[in-house]
């Protein structure tokens, strides 16, 4: 091989080796998509990108996406093979006007690239549609209660007011009424966007009672969607049943003078002295507050019984009760015979007269270990509004039980004439927390008395640590 050959030969490698030094192009495929396309205000927009590596391999490799002039997106790539292509997105949540996205590769200029000028790809677009920023949105959302009811029944409606605009809501009012004609006017206070209260107003059922209610009725704010303020139901009553069970209870002890530690037994007797058959229906027994749950009583026919007994070692005055249908979910003619209560008298003969009073409640089966405890851990304020123009309460809940807890409500009162606010709580896992915020209007040093559970959804391993209270001074942050 003379030596010419051998120069021609070191200009082919030169070269060879010049141009894969110099081959990588990162750069972007096609064109931008954009999800939803046109976006509305508070749309969730999706945008993706594609790029390739045209000519050669590349490493740590970093690209960046964002909107205007905020980056929300950035990944690395640790290592991408020559000719490949690779997807990217992120999201944005839209708001009103006219907005640029962009996505830029190797923002840093480290990978060897051969051609930065199209390492960025840009697209203007426009968001319109839904309402104004910063203007509030009242949502009013109405449940009663029975679902079925006749004429004279009292159902319990349960009003909703929540905020999902963009702003605070200014206080204003809410009219409940019958056929146009009110029935209770409410003070709804201010309500922080992304809150809510809940008002409670009890009727008592008209068959075909036209039914209306409506926040803001005096008109105080400026929302972003004026058509969702309002509510309405035509209330159709059910037929009256044909019969209904009704489930009497009676109890007899034995024997009937006894010391605290010794054995008595009851024996328990249930009768259906309704005109229709029972289901099968629970029972508690209330052993002061240790409670015990014997078999279901079965179905019972029109006329029927059943009987059992129950040995129970007593303590001198305890309390003892008995309920069947304990939870009430059996629709009986005669509601008022379905409990026995007595405070057992030690040393004497056993005095059927001594009922326990105020039984009116039915008493809580006492919870297992395993039960929810929902406590309240702090309150604080988190603004320097005057209180009485209404503040920013945050109240921390806290599942410190070792069961999950039912969905419940907070209510925070004061002890001034401003309005009371109701909370929902969600369903809290075990050792879960959650942050209520509203805003609350009370005067300069009043008490905020706040009570989490306060509708009693929750069987808690302890009911006393159900309760708050603060004070606030004009300028106490804490």
């Amino acid at each position: 091989m003379n030596i010419k050959t051998l120069f021609s030969i070191g200009i082919i490698f030169l070269f060879s080796s010049v141009f894969a030094s110099a081959a990588l192009d990162l750069a972007f495929v096609g064109s931008m998509t954009q999800s939803p396309d046109p976006a509305s205000v508070g749309n969730t927009v999706t945008f993706t990108v594609s790029f390739r590596t045209v000519g050669g391999a590349v490493t740590n490799l970093k690209i960046i996406g964002g909107v205007d002039g905020t980056q929300f997106f950035e990944r690395t790539y640790a290592s991408i093979l020559a000719d490949k292509t690779r997807t990217d997105s992120f999201t944005w949540t839209a708001i009103a006007g006219s907005h640029t996205v962009w996505f830029e590769l190797d923002p840093g200029h480290t990978c060897g690239d051969s051609n930065y000028a199209n390492n960025r790809i840009e697209k203007a677009f426009t968001v319109s549609g839904g309402g104004p920023v910063g203007q509030p949105n009242l949502k009013l959302d109405a449940t009663y209660s029975p679902a079925s009811f006749i004429a004279g029944d009292s159902v319990t409606f349960n009003l909703k007011v929540s905020n999902d605009g963009t702003a605070d809501s200014s206080a204003c009012e809410m009219q409940f009424k019958k056929g146009g004609s009110p029935l209770q006017s409410f003070s709804i206070p201010l309500i922080a966007n992304g809150g809510q209260i809940i008002k409670t107003y009890i009727w008592t059922a008209e068959c075909n009672a036209a039914l209306n209610a409506k926040v803001d009725s005096n008109n105080v704010n400026t929302e972003s969607n004026e058509a969702d303020n309002d509510w309405s139901q035509a209330m159709i009553c059910n037929a009256a049943p044909a019969g209904l069970p009704d489930l009497a209870i009676g109890v007899t002890v034995s024997p009937l003078k006894f010391d605290t530690g010794e054995d008595v037994t009851f024996t328990i007797r249930v009768d259906n002295k309704g005109t229709a058959s029972s289901p099968a229906s629970p029972v508690i027994i209330l052993n002061g507050m240790v409670g015990y749950g014997p078999p279901a009583i079965p179905s019972l026919k029109v006329g029927g019984y059943y009987e059992f007994s129950t040995k129970i070692q007593f303590l001198c005055d305890a309390s003892f009760q008995i309920i069947v249908d304990y939870d009430n979910e059996i629709p009986e003619s005669n509601e008022n015979n379905n409990k026995w209560a007595k405070i057992m008298t030690c040393g004497k003969s056993f005095n059927f007269g001594l009922d326990i009073h105020d039984m009116k409640r039915t008493p809580k089966i006492v919870p297992g270990a395993d039960a929810p405890d929902l406590t309240i851990l702090s309150v604080k304020r988190s603004d320097k509004v005057p209180l009485q123009y209404g503040t920013h309460i945050d109240v921390e809940v806290e599942n410190i039980g070792l069961g999950k807890s039912n969905p419940c409500t907070l209510v925070s009162t004061t002890e001034d004439i401003f309005p009371d606010v109701t909370m929902i709580i969600p369903a809290l896992e075990k050792g879960a927390k959650y942050t209520a915020k509203y805003i609350q209007k009370l005067n300069c040093g009043g008490t905020m008395n706040i009570k989490v559970d306060a509708n009693n959804k929750n069987r808690e391993t302890n009911e006393e640590n159900n309760t708050a209270k603060k004070s606030f001074l004009c300028l106490d942050l804490k």
